[in-house]
Formats: C-alpha cells, structure tokens, sequence
C-alpha cells in the first residue's frame, strides 16, 4: 500500500489519529508476541514475521526509479510504516499526544519500537540531544554495528551527531574505531578470521564516513584513522550518500558477454570448442559456459552450428552438451518477438532432422533440451511429417529422465504447517509442465486437438495410437504425470475414444487413494463438459467437500456443477447432474467454497448475455438466475454469511438492465460484510470512472440499490462502512427522490457521517 493513498497527512482529527495509533501500536504488539510463540529470539528478523526494511515509508531514488523496500512486504511492515505516518502527523498537531507514543517506543525493548523511537528523534522536537546521546551511548553491539538491520539508528547517530556533547561524540567515535566485536562480525558473516579481520574495518569505515557524510565533523585522532582505513576500500570513493543512507542492498543483472572466438572458428573445431564450455558447469557471468551461451543466441550463430552439425563426416555424439543447449537456447526464441519467432521458425525443420539421426547414446544427455524444443515449437512442427517417429524416438528417453529426477520439483523447504498431500500435488502440478516427459505429453495433445475426435483418431496402427500406446505403458511418476495432462483434455477424449477414456483416464479417479488425490485437480483445471458431468457428477459432487483436495480445487469442481445447472436451465436443457445433488452439495461445503460457487452465478450472468448467442438479461434472469436461488440454492439463513454476500452483490451490476429484479433474487441471501467502497459491488472501477452507477438509471434500480446496501452495510458501531457510501445515497436520491424518505436511506446517511 502506498501510503500517499491514505493522505494520512490530509487528517487534521486528533482523537481519530490517536485512536488510529494506539490500535496500530497494539497491532504491533500483537504481532511481535506471535513471533516470540512461534520462534523469534527478540533479535534479528524472523521469516515468519517478515522483514522490515525501514519502519518509515520512503521512496528512494535509486538509478532513478523510485522504490519503496517494503513495497512488497506484509508480515509487520505495513502497520509499522502506517503507525510512524500516522505519529508523524500527531506530531504536526498535538505534540504531548505525539511524545506518549514516542515515550513508550523507548520503554520497550524489542528493535522495531527501538527503530522506530530512532526514526521519530531524527527530525523532530519530541526527543532532546541528552535523550538520543544516551540512547546511542546505551546500544548493545548488534544494534549498533548492524546497519541493515537498524538503518534508522545508523542514520540518528549520524545526522545527529553534529548536535551531540563533546564527551558522546568521543566516546561514540572511539567505539566506531576502536572496531566492531570479532565474534560478532565473525558469527553474523560466519566468516573466517581473515575475512572477519577485513569486514571489521569495513563496518567501521562504512559508519565513520556515514558520519562526515552527513555533515558532521570528526576529530583528528578519527578523521586520521579513516583517511588511513579508507584506502584499503576504494569502492567508497565513489559511494554516494544515497547508498549509505538508504539501508538498502541493491543489486542488477548483467548480460553475459559473448565469447567471439567461437566466431573465428569453423566446423568440428568450433563444435569442439562450443562442447567443451558447455560442459563446464562452474562458470558465472564471464565463464566459458556463459560466454558460449551468450555467443549462440547472437542472431545467426544457432545456424552456423546448424550448419558445422549437419557435415557428413561429424560425429553427433561427441556433443551432448552442445546439442542441449542448441535445443534450449532455439526454445527461448519461440518466445520473442513476431519477428525473431519468425525467423528462428525456418530452422525447425532442420532441428527435427536433426534429432532423427542423434545417436541413441546422446540422446539421454540432450533430452532436456530437446523436449522444450518441441513443447516451444510444437504449433510450427504439428504437420511436419517426421513429428511423430521423432516423437516416438525420445520419448523412452524423456520416461527415463523423470525416473531418475523424481521429486526434483518439490519446494526444498516446505513451510511446515503444508501436508504432504500439499507437496505430492505442487510436485505434480510441476513436473507436468517442466519435466521432459510432462513437455512431450504437452506436444502430443498438440497434435491431438488438430483432428477432430470424431474421425476415430486412434484407429489401430495410426500414428496417434502409437503415440498414445507409449505413453500408456509407462509406470511410476511418469504414468501419473501422463495422467494429469491428458485429464485437463478428458472431454475430447471421451469423444475420441470413449470407452479407453472411462478405463485410463476417469477410472482412477473413481479410486480413493493418494493417486486419485493427485489427478482430481486436473479435473478441476477446466470447465467440465455435460458428458464428464454424466459420468464424474456423483463424484464431483463428493470431492467439492472433500477437505483433502486443495481449496482452489474445490472451489472449481463446485463451481463446474453449478455452471452446469444454470446452463442446462438456460438451454431448457436436462441437468447433467440432479437438483437434489447440487443443493446437497452446496450445504455440505465450506464457506469458502459456497462463495467461488456465487461467483460462479455472476460469471455465467455476465458470460451469458455477452457470449455469441447474445441472451438478454432479462431472460438469463428469469430462466436460469432466478430458478437456482428458488429451487437449488440452499435457503437457510445460517448459509448466508459475509463472504457469500461479497460474491453475490455484484449480480445486480452483472444482470444490468435486470438490476432490480437481481436484487429481489438475493435479498433473503443478504447480510453485512465488510464493504470498503462501492467498488466491491462493481458500481465502478475507481474515483475517475465517468461512468459511477451509471446502471442505476431509474426510480426502481434505485430502490434496489438501497436495499443492496441496507441488507450489506453494517448496523453495529465497529462495522465497516463504504467511505463513498455517502454518494451513492446521492445517487439513490436523484434517481429514486421518494427513497431518501424511508428509515433504510436515513439509517445509512447517518451510517456514512460516522
């Protein structure tokens, strides 16, 4: 959040400021005694909790790009910029309010109050020069020493050294050059002794020229021991004071540099070449492994290797490393520019001969690379000739890649509070769009959905059988890979070949084990068609509430059953799935789920009468909206909760000209939730829309808009209130001027004066 947003310095109500801060200090508080529960020393930064790069909102300009550190922070850091904004501002109108606060960061001993104490007394009145002599006087050494952890005490000891007593400033520079504790150093940077040696005089270097930097003078036994120390650092020389304030670290990419000596090459020498950096697996930026790469992705240089591989009398298989590459780096091409694709496209065809005559030792070595190739520039190849044996070539080879990587893709260091049930599925998902073999399924549904599976495609002996046969004979992580790639396209295989379908793909998710675990999400990636309904309905139904799967997982097998009887209802079509069913369904699942399943509702409202046959409203509404909240949707109000309602308030936006008659549907579902702005019921994008409850155009729209709000707007004296609150009631006024009479419009007005 950007705190400029919040024109917190706009706000000129002192009892509303104070009582802003106390709660966002007892919010800091809160959260600092959760980290204490769940590990945190007291000291240093916990990853739970979430780093705080600097407690007061800040944009740096750095190579001039404007950046806040914590922009995309959450843990403590949004409360504690929000409370020092909020304090700044006390300070400008009340400053005893201001100085409790002040006061009570320094009782405290943990380091955001100390950091924040130390931000406040860099500028303002509230803290005296004894106060903050004392305090710098009175750090322990890792406070004092450590910069990045502490940016602001860093900077209050420097811009206020200046104004500091003849005996601190002595005393504070005889620390600073007398060293930073050995253990210290060498513990933080768990460093050896000659490297703890040399970060000791850099520390103190660092903070010393911080000091003059900012405008203070050292005394000669300092300033002499710093001349002395700086030498040994020439980086300072050109270290500007936005560096040493910032309490940043930045850091930029640098583009590889080509090696141009492979260019002066020629035929197998240059390929031997090539094949030797490649194969080096330790080199950075200006390595032999890097500086090759670099040079083959140079325009026209994949073609001159193409061009050395392609001599009668080369042996393709002294080069598998140079042939990975060359597969890889031709992939990345696949997603340049039209013009680049364009051209790289014409060397397709010489690729895929080529991996007709690799050798089948190589081909291990290469596989990699080789199958992104073909999942980059699958749309290119799909008609050429040799697609399919090439594909029926390596994929023994893509099989035996992934047996030998399995579980490379689990997260290595999962948070653990993530089941293991969690992790098989995020492997999955993974490995079945990274993987060699995942990539090799992804070419052959490829070349599937350009048949049409009416034409019984994989007749015996055809080339798509093959293919397919293949990848049915696999076993372990492959075949479960296999699996959830080709469910994401179940539909067209039920066409296509209906009865293997039911028997490969559908039976295994009908099992209740680990695997059917694994698979249901691939079902949940799509919008289910009537015919897998007909077959999975019962199912579906089942794992909508199953607490095993993951919540998006749910929520979209939910949200298909739905989908389905809206459609069917809209078509004057028979349900895939019985009314009963899905009723049944929507009680059963938790509250999360209920509301993807209202979302669902608003979806099909707006697709419904955009879509090509252009449905009006009015009988979207009328044939299927209104149906399912009288016959399907459950009609107990201990189902209508708060996030229910934040789905479903945008239907009478999504049921536009119908706006009113959508109201009259969801009334009875209605209950407060915690609306910020008329934005959640989708009135209008921002502020500057022109068009602000343009849809609100007559006297009923009207009154159904103040009964939106009556039924979502809070009665309590701690609920949330929609800060624009007061212009839609305008709006109501002006469209409806016999609804500003009635209790519902008085009640709300006097809502939105709070």
């Amino acid at each position: 959040m950007d705190l400029r947003m919040l024109r917190v310095t706009n706000i000129s109500d002192i009892p509303f400021l104070t009582a802003l801060a106390n709660s966002l200090d007892a919010a800091l508080h809160r959260g600092l005694d959760m980290a204490r529960r769940i590990g945190w020393a007291g000291e240093g930064h916990h990853w739970r909790m979430g780093r705080v790069h600097r407690v007061a909102y800040q944009q740096h300009d750095l190579q001039s790009e404007p950046t806040e550190p914590d922009r995309f922070s959450k843990g403590l850091a949004p409360v504690t910029k929000l409370l020092h904004a909020v304090v700044i501002r006390l300070t400008e109108l009340d400053v005893v309010a201001a100085r409790r606060f002040v006061d009570s960061w320094r009782s405290w001993s943990s380091p955001i109050h100390a950091r924040l104490w130390a931000a406040t007394a860099q500028s303002s009145s509230l803290v005296s020069i004894a106060e903050i002599g004392a305090f710098l006087l009175g750090l322990v050494d890792r406070h004092f020493w450590l910069s990045w952890e502490s940016p602001e005490i860093a900077d209050l000891r420097a811009k206020r050294f200046v104004r500091l007593d003849d005996e601190t400033r002595t005393r504070l520079s005889e620390r600073l050059y007398g060293l930073p504790p050995v253990e210290l150093v060498a513990d933080t940077l768990r460093a050896g002794e000659e490297e703890a040696s040399t970060a000791r005089i850099w520390w103190a270097v660092r903070e010393l020229r911080r000091i003059r930097e900012a405008g203070a003078g050292l005394s000669a036994d300092a300033e002499s021991w710093l001349e002395t120390a700086v030498r040994e650092f020439p980086e300072f020389a050109t270290r500007s004071i936005e560096h040493l304030f910032s309490g940043l670290q930045t850091s930029s990419w640098r583009a590889p540099i080509p090696d141009d000596s492979y260019g002066v090459l020629a035929g197998v020498n240059r390929l031997h070449a090539l094949e030797r950096a490649l194969s080096a697996r330790t080199g950075r930026n200006g390595g032999q492994r890097m500086g090759a790469r670099a040079w083959l992705k140079l325009p026209g240089n994949v073609q001159l290797v193409l061009t050395d591989l392609e001599s009668g009398e080369i042996d393709l298989g002294s080069f598998p490393s140079l042939l990975n590459d060359l597969f890889a780096i031709h992939a990345e091409a696949a997603n340049g520019d039209d013009e680049t694709r364009g051209e790289s496209a014409e060397d397709v065809g010489r690729l895929l001969e080529l991996l007709e005559v690799l050798p089948e030792g190589t081909l291990p070595a290469a596989i990699r690379g080789a199958a992104e190739w073909m999942a980059a520039w699958t749309r290119e190849m799909i008609r050429h000739p040799s697609l399919r044996e090439v594909w029926l070539r390596i994929w023994p080879m893509a099989v035996t890649a992934a047996h030998g990587e399995d579980s490379i893709y689990v997260t290595p260091m999962p948070p653990p509070d993530e089941s293991d049930a969690d992790r098989a599925r995020e492997s999955l998902l993974n490995d079945a769009v990274t993987t060699p073999v995942g990539k090799m399924v992804g070419t052959f549904l490829a070349a599937c959905v350009q048949v049409e599976p009416s034409i019984e495609p994989f007749t015996s002996g055809s080339d798509l059988r093959r293919m397919r046969d293949a990848m049915v004979a696999v076993t372990g992580r492959s075949e479960t890979i296999v699996r959830y790639r080709l469910l994401q396209h179940v539909s067209w295989f039920l066409e296509a070949d209906h009865d293997w379908t039911e028997d490969y793909l559908i039976g295994p998710l009908q099992e209740p084990d680990a695997i059917a675990h694994e698979l249901w999400p691939a079902i949940g990636r799509q919008v289910a068609s009537i015919d897998v309904l007909k077959i999975l309905g019962s199912r579906i139904i089942q794992q909508a509430a199953n607490p095993d799967l993951p919540r998006d997982t749910r929520c979209s097998l939910a949200s298909n059953v739905v989908l389905a009887w809206l459609n069917a209802s809209l078509n004057d079509r028979e349900p895939p799935v019985a009314r009963t069913d899905v009723q049944q369904m929507l009680r059963g699942v938790d509250d999360e789920v209920r509301a993807a399943s209202a979302r669902a509702v608003v979806w099909f409202m707006q697709d419904s009468h955009d879509d090509d046959e252009g449905h009006a409203c009015e009988t979207v509404i009328r044939s299927a909206i209104r149906p399912f909240f009288e016959n399907v949707w459950p009609q107990e109000r201990s189902l209508a909760t708060p996030s229910v309602t934040e789905a479903l308030a945008t239907l009478p936006v999504a049921a536009s000209e119908s706006f009113a008659e959508a109201v009259d549907i969801i009334e009875r579902f209605l209950v407060p939730f915690s609306c910020w702005d008329m934005g959640m019921y989708h009135l209008y994008e921002d502020d500057n829309d022109p068009n602000r409850f343009a849809v609100v155009d007559d006297e009923a729209k009207g009154h159904a808009l103040l009964r939106l709000l009556d039924n979502t707007v809070g009665y309590s004296e701690d609920a949330i209130v929609p800060y624009d609150l007061s212009y839609a009631l305008d709006h109501i006024r002006s469209a409806a001027p016999s609804a500003a009479q009635l209790p519902s419009f008085r009640r709300l007005g006097a809502t939105s004066r709070r």
